[in-house]
């Protein structure tokens, strides 16, 4: 059985990703795409591990909280890995977009 924690994984990656991003800023554009695309791959793959350990059968769930009878736990369905995977690649092809957008924008 998985540890419950990779749950967190796809979950934080992107915060700890944007933050690279904000203190790359004055390290110029090339390495703020780069950290971008390192953390829109990271986290695609990171959805992808989870949804092979889900077909697989392993069933992963994860409490943080647990006051009274309410608290706050993640566990892995179907439909909510198959909507994690689609938002992750439309992310990737969103960025990969941006990247030449931008690049086309900012040549003289």
């Amino acid at each position: 059985m998985a540890a419950p924690q990779i749950i967190l994984i796809p979950l934080l990656l992107p915060l700890i990703g944007s933050i690279l991003i904000a203190i790359c800023n004055r390290q110029g554009i090339k390495l703020q795409n780069t950290v971008a695309g390192l953390t829109v791959v990271g986290t695609f793959l990171s959805l992808g591990w989870l949804y092979l350990l889900y077909r697989q059968g392993t069933a992963i769930k994860l409490e943080l909280l647990s006051l009274l009878d309410y608290g706050l736990t993640f566990k892995i369905s179907s439909l909510g890995i198959l909507m994690a995977l689609l938002a992750a690649l439309l992310w990737t092809l969103a960025t990969i977009y941006a990247f030449v957008y931008m690049q086309h924008e900012h040549s003289p």
